[in-house]
């Protein structure tokens, strides 16, 4: 079904940020178990930043130890695998997982961290942080390898932001300072390297043939969420991405007839161009997602553009 992230994103786009939020938040505290954010009014109220960007949004909910309540590693992995974004690894390379404030929020419930900051004069004592943290270290670790090995995350800084997937490269981590990731930093340097080594070198095609839904939906968000669902831009990045990074390319050619060829519910299909791509005008999905076939095949988006709008 379409993206629960990218239909929060729609409705914050559109000005309703708490209804936004809440989509959201309500997924999360579903999937956790648990409450996750505290909802904040600078953020919800337009008028005290109406230019904020859902993900930047997220960004700050998840930095903020009054706005975030639940582990941060359940979360990550969570809206990782909902939109593996760059600024999601950015987050994680910015983090400093030994914040006191942060301890005090999400686990100060727990009678032996009362204990604890007690004995310390509020502050957290390092070993028994890395203990609480094993749980967030490994479920970051996890997802992160999952992506690595599927080709949804590379190694490579130079590919550029058009390559369809995030990069993580082994000389960011090698850069993070030990006090502010403990025993993640060891963690990440042992695993991801053999995940980048055992992913197959023929991804593209593999998850264009496995996986042709979700494959169709990233390249939903990557040409036209993440720019505005500007058309005229993303004409001007496909063809960027046919001359630079051809096996996605025809990735996403190959995803796209797949889907098509392929016994499909036409509601699902308009909902995924009005949620995942973001045009809200479309009626007729199944037209849509042909009409883009075919202006990917000719590099011509002028048909498309004249489809957006009925």
């Amino acid at each position: 079904m379409p993206n629960v992230f990218f239909r929060a994103k729609l409705l914050w786009q559109a000005g309703e940020r708490e209804s936004g939020f809440l989509i959201l938040n309500d997924y999360l505290v579903k999937e956790i178990g648990q409450p996750v954010f505290v909802a904040a009014r600078r953020l919800l109220d337009s008028s005290l930043d109406y230019r904020m960007r859902f993900e930047n949004a997220v960004w700050v909910m998840l930095n903020d130890s009054e706005i975030l309540q639940a582990p941060f590693g359940q979360v990550f992995s969570i809206i990782w695998n909902l939109n593996p974004n760059q600024i999601w690894i950015l987050l994680l390379l910015n983090r400093n997982f030994y914040n006191d404030d942060y301890f005090w929020s999400v686990y100060g419930q727990n009678e032996d961290f009362v204990i604890k900051v007690s004995e310390n004069d509020f502050e957290i004592e390092r070993e028994w942080a890395t203990s609480l943290l094993k749980n967030d270290f490994e479920m970051i670790a996890d997802v992160l390898i999952a992506s690595a090995l599927k080709g949804i995350l590379g190694s490579n800084a130079s590919e550029g932001p058009n390559n369809g997937r995030a990069v993580l490269p082994v000389e960011d981590i090698q850069e993070v300072k030990e006090e502010n990731w403990g025993s993640l930093k060891a963690m990440l340097l042992e695993r991801l390297p053999k995940a980048y080594a055992d992913c197959p070198p023929n991804f593209w095609t593999q998850l264009a043939s496995n996986e042709p839904e979700e494959v169709v939906m990233r390249f939903l968000h990557d040409l036209f969420s993440e720019f505005g669902h500007s058309i005229a831009v993303a004409e001007t990045r496909w063809k960027v991405i046919v001359r630079d990074h051809g096996a996605y390319a025809n990735a996403v050619r190959t995803a796209l007839e797949n889907l098509l060829n392929r016994k499909y519910d036409p509601e699902w299909l308009r909902e995924i161009v009005h949620v995942d791509a973001g045009f809200t005008t479309v009626n007729d999905g199944a037209a849509w997602i042909k009409a883009l076939s075919m202006a990917l095949h000719q590099q011509d988006f002028s048909e498309l553009a004249d489809s957006c709008s009925g």
